[in-house]
């Protein structure tokens, strides 16, 4: 009886291990330099450059581009050495809102 307890409390403490592990898993989106491939796209090579979003970049994102160049552009920006993460997601947010109203004017 108490071997079957501690043979079912290891197998819990072995899943929670196993699975606690997963817990902390990167997007392949941004842990992994793609935009180097990229690097001859003008658009990719400036997001590398600058690091921070524009509505240029906004522009681009929002539009119906090639998802492969938008994953580069996303990428390039992330990894960039003036990365600055948190205010490139308000400035696209802000940006593609903003080019969202001028296409419907």
């Amino acid at each position: 009886m108490i071997k079957s307890i501690l043979k079912i409390v290891g197998f819990l403490l072995l899943i929670i291990s196993l699975s606690y592990q997963s817990l902390f898993a990167d997007s392949p989106l941004t842990s992994t330099t793609i935009y180097e491939a990229y690097l001859d796209v003008a658009i990719v090579k400036k997001a590398q450059d600058i690091g921070s979003m524009d509505n240029e970049f906004a522009e681009y994102l929002s539009s119906n581009n090639p998802i492969d160049i938008k994953a580069a552009v996303i990428n390039a920006l992330y990894n960039s050495s003036n990365n600055i993460y948190n205010e490139n997601i308000k400035s696209y947010i802000s940006n593609s809102a903003e080019y969202s109203i001028i296409a419907l004017t």
